[in-house]
């Protein structure tokens, strides 16, 4: 059966038993219980009655599995999850009022747990834990974010990712306003269990100097543009190498902003051309792998543009329902809790389709398949 492309519309009256896995789905992400426990750590006061800050946040969930686009039509899922009826002016008053940092507490216990068993698997063939850092920005136009300034008729927030490409699932998010450096946030993802890839906007030598001297692990790449001084060959480890790649030891640049002791330390860079013809250089501290290994290792790098990408086309969160902070940051926060939850259902198997037709092979499938044969679908 040939999957409809789009999304089966709402029937006007619905059964709380005819969807009652979507609301198996919600409640198993994290229990009423744990959520009161976090306000209250927040130092937030829960004075709502029918939305309290647990219904905001399985409504919120509930609008990024369906793919809801705004508070008013949020309003209809309150049959489909087995929520109170809300007024739509409610969502925004409550919304900017809920502090995110609340959601971004959950976040991170949500991701600890779907990664628990997983976060210890090495990569087979680089015998590493991997982890890609990046961002990825949301941007409106008409100034909807004042706060979140981009430019003149622009604005918007960034999320700085940690993410396993193994796994295909997230470890930790971070949201800011969209004029935050990524080289800024880099220590927050620093793991020496983990081995750190990053693009050239994470690039800093004296953080880069910091993580080689502490035992943290990091391929970056450079800009092309920066000196390489004092080059030497690599040493001859690897005479298998290909004469593609080039591998030398060398400092980094010679800017006065660059601190003196930094400027003398040095960093091992891998130089290859990719597919375009464009020159690749990647400064590394791996010593065992060879030129080519670090080539390949860096390409991995690529799969967290590949979740974005899933995450922005099948997710509620390029379009933001509110515009104040805590509205767009605990909407932004929540769709990647329901990303890694649904993935995490996904790999492991732990949904299947009462529909003898309905075949899933892609996690593309498996959300069509869900959200259309939602009546059909059973956890174990």
């Amino acid at each position: 059966m040939k999957l409809p492309h789009k999304q089966k519309p709402y029937p006007k009256e619905l059964s709380m038993n005819d969807y009652s896995t979507i609301q198996r789905i919600i409640q198993e992400v994290i229990s009423e219980k744990e959520v009161r426990e976090i306000t209250e750590m927040c130092g937030y006061k829960d004075t709502g009655r029918k939305l309290t800050v647990y219904h905001f946040f399985q409504y919120l969930l509930g609008a990024a599995i369906m793919e809801v686009s705004s508070y008013r039509e949020l309003c209809c899922l309150k049959n489909l999850l087995g929520l109170p009826e809300i007024n739509y002016s409610t969502f925004s008053k409550k919304a900017a009022e809920i502090p995110f940092e609340i959601y971004a507490e959950v976040c991170r216990r949500v991701l600890s747990r779907l990664n628990r068993q997983k976060r210890r698997a090495l990569n087979p063939q680089f015998q590493r834990i991997l982890s890609v850092v990046d961002s990825t920005r949301i941007i409106e136009k008409d100034n909807r974010f004042q706060w979140a300034m981009y430019r003149e008729d622009q604005s918007g927030v960034k999320f700085h990712v940690s993410f396993q490409p193994d796994t295909g699932m997230p470890t930790m998010v971070i949201p800011t306003e969209i004029n935050t450096g990524d080289s800024t946030m880099l220590e927050k993802h620093y793991d020496r269990e983990v081995c750190l890839l990053a693009d050239r906007g994470y690039l800093n030598v004296a953080k880069m100097c910091l993580m080689d001297e502490t035992g943290q692990e990091f391929a970056i790449r450079i800009r092309n543009d920066m000196k390489l001084n004092k080059c030497v060959p690599f040493p001859n480890l690897f005479p298998e190498e290909s004469k593609e790649y080039t591998d030398v030891l060398c400092c980094i640049g010679n800017d006065h902003s660059i601190p003196a002791h930094c400027r003398k330390h040095q960093f091992r860079v891998v130089s290859f051309q990719d597919t375009k013809g464009e020159e690749v250089r990647i400064c590394t501290n791996i010593q065992d792998l060879s030129g080519r290994e670090i080539a390949a290792l860096y390409k991995l790098r690529w799969k967290i543009e590949t979740f974005f990408r899933e995450l922005k086309q099948n997710f509620t969160i390029k379009k933001m329902f509110g515009s104040s902070k805590n509205a767009v940051f605990s909407q932004g926060l929540i769709a990647f809790i329901a990303y890694a939850f649904l993935y995490d259902c996904y790999t492991s198997k732990k949904v299947i389709f009462s529909e003898k037709t309905c075949r899933y092979y892609t996690f593309l499938h498996f959300l069509r398949s869900l959200r259309y044969f939602c009546p059909g679908v059973r956890l174990f």
